[in-house]
């Protein structure tokens, strides 16, 4: 249960993306987020990581 002052939302995904980053990898673009690491790439689909 979040805090009653915590607006963000999506918590999860968020915290996926923080751990994406911590690893190594890179957000290469915003819209869609996109990840990179060598020549590996990641994005953001409706709340998923995926293969992209």
């Amino acid at each position: 249960m979040k805090p009653a002052n915590e607006r963000r939302t999506q918590l999860d995904l968020r915290r996926t993306i923080d751990e994406f980053v911590a690893r190594g990898w890179t957000v290469i673009d915003r819209n869609p987020v996109t990840f990179e690491r060598g020549r590996m790439r990641r994005k953001v689909q409706h709340g998923c990581v995926v293969e992209g």
